[in-house]
């Protein structure tokens, strides 16, 4: 019986970290996927739509980190980045945050495709809610591309 390797085993990351980590799944904007973004703009993706404040709700304080999939296919999310939140502005409907990549795991942005159900329609949760249930499903030779669709 073989095991399923989960994202943390790869992140590995320690109780303090899970706790103050947060998942922003990226779909869409108004005009197009945010995988079509990303190919295009990686920033677009991980900066812009990852820290995006569209309402009063935030979703992320400063000391937290944001851990950003990209939706790949119903159940497949490609891993772009991994910030920690260093500045909030108080803004709605806009970049709210500002935050600085974790270069441990650098690697993987881009390469890493994860398998969950999303059966939430938050587009943020806490990483310990869903830790268990985000399976590594693959982990590209290189950078995802649009031939890789």
């Amino acid at each position: 019986m073989t095991t399923s390797m989960m994202l943390n085993d790869l992140l590995n990351l320690c109780q303090n970290d899970i706790e103050r980590a947060k998942i922003r799944f990226c779909i869409h904007n108004e005009k197009e996927s945010q995988l079509d973004v990303y190919l295009r703009d990686s920033e677009g993706v991980n900066h812009h739509a990852l820290f995006h404040r569209a309402k009063k709700q935030r979703f992320f304080n400063v000391g937290d980190i944001a851990i950003c999939l990209v939706k790949l296919s119903k159940n497949s999310w490609l891993l772009t980045t991994i910030k920690e939140v260093t500045k909030e502005y108080g803004l709605t409907n806009a970049t709210n945050y500002e935050g600085v990549e974790l270069e441990t795991y650098k690697e993987l942005f881009g390469r890493l495709i994860v398998k969950y159900d999303k059966n939430h329609t938050r587009p943020t949760c806490l990483l310990v809610k869903v830790l268990d249930k985000l399976e590594v499903e693959q982990i590209l030779p290189s950078i995802f591309r649009k031939a890789d669709r």
